[in-house]
């Protein structure tokens, strides 16, 4: 298994894994579009070059088999800090779990928002997604907020 940042030449397999990501996620989340193919064409290259934002991957045997993407959140004035860490998405194939590859994918993340200086990371995750909330406790995050939506 290796541990390293996305490239160019990565992006059409990186594609399907992202989009199988989203996928999962709309079966949490009503405003989710699982249409993100065009999104993930035109937008991975741009997101590459962006410094404030990382997109590590695991391959085995040249396969991408899971990934994470963190970036450097501006937090407004009235926030005690003005930089935050934010954990945008995290996805394992489902053949690939239990085997470490979250844990070494979140700590390769963790050491990059610390070597920019971050104090603190963030990740949003939908109340149904049980699964996830467990994995996400365990590596240390404490529930902050409650984000509530209504349709009108």
């Amino acid at each position: 298994m290796k541990i390293r940042e996305l490239k160019n030449e990565d992006i059409k397999d990186f594609k399907e894994l992202f989009e199988c990501s989203y996928i999962h996620e709309t079966k949490f989340d009503i405003l989710l579009d699982n249409k993100v193919a065009g999104y993930a064409e035109r937008e991975l290259k741009n997101l590459i070059k962006d410094r404030k934002l990382k997109i590590l991957v695991a391959s085995h045997k040249r396969k991408i088999v899971g990934f994470i993407i963190g970036l450097i959140e501006e937090k407004p004035y009235c926030y005690s800090i003005q930089n935050i860490g934010y954990i945008w998405d995290f996805f394992v194939l489902l053949d690939f779990r239990k085997r470490g590859i979250g844990q070494i994918l979140f700590k390769n993340m963790m050491s990059w928002f610390k070597a920019n200086g971050l104090k603190y990371v963030e990740i949003d995750v939908n109340y149904q997604n049980k699964d996830s909330i467990s994995i996400w406790k365990k590596l240390g995050f404490k529930e902050r907020r409650i984000n509530m939506i209504k349709e009108i």
